[in-house]
């Protein structure tokens, strides 16, 4: 529930939702070192949108989920 609660609000940033342009198998959900969630995009979807960095923020308690991305162009 997480990854797709991310991913629909990557795709909702971009303002066209899920899509042919930007499908769950362009965006991958990744952590860093710290364990703090950031995108790692397909080539092509970065490229289209040209996305040059974004931020992605989490929170879930039990069944429900939160994200809210912000995407730099």
């Amino acid at each position: 529930m997480i990854l797709w609660a991310t991913k629909k609000a990557l795709s909702k940033a971009l303002g066209i939702g899920i899509s042919k342009k930007c499908s769950f198998f362009n965006i991958r959900n990744c952590k860093d070192k710290n364990g703090s969630p950031f995108f790692k995009f397909s080539k092509k979807l970065k490229r289209h949108f040209k996305i040059k960095s974004s931020s992605l923020s989490i929170s879930h308690d039990l069944n429900f989920a939160m994200a809210v991305v912000d995407i730099k162009g």
